[in-house]
């Protein structure tokens, strides 16, 4: 049997939406336990031109950051002038990332950039069908189209 992705896949919100700026932003830790695949998307708001936006993460087998590892590869995008980064996404996935937890990093130089939010979804869910985290605040699905 199929099943639609909220019952497969968590979703978690990882930062609020953040003033355009050069400041990094660092998302909540994720617990890897029971998923594969560990997706962070960003969504990016206005992008000066020669802003330098790059989504990384770091893991560790703890709660604590001390004893962190970067992780890569990172998705990193320069803007230009021809905007193609404004209102875009950038996207990392970690799959069997070899870490109890990890947590995405922002990192903007050089110019200012918007974050509008970040998201990890987390699939596939080794326990069906998943929980989803506290700030989706509400969903739903249906087989077929309704008319």
């Amino acid at each position: 049997m199929d099943y639609p992705l909220l019952q497969i896949a968590k979703v978690t919100k990882c930062t609020s939406a953040r003033a355009a700026g050069t400041a990094n932003s660092t998302g909540s830790m994720i617990d890897t336990a029971g998923y594969d695949s560990n997706l962070f998307l960003a969504s990016l708001g206005a992008v000066t031109n020669a802003s330098v936006v790059t989504l990384s993460a770091k893991g560790g087998n703890s709660t604590t950051s001390t004893a962190a590892t970067t992780l890569t590869p990172a998705a990193t995008i320069t803007e230009t002038t021809a905007d193609i980064a404004e209102n875009g996404v950038l996207g990392l996935e970690l799959v069997n990332a070899g870490y109890r937890y990890v947590w995405p990093i922002l990192t903007i130089a050089n110019a200012n950039c918007a974050l509008d939010n970040l998201l990890c979804i987390q699939s596939p869910g080794k326990s069906l069908p998943v929980s989803q985290s506290t700030s989706i605040v509400a969903s739903t699905w249906a087989f077929g189209a309704s008319t």
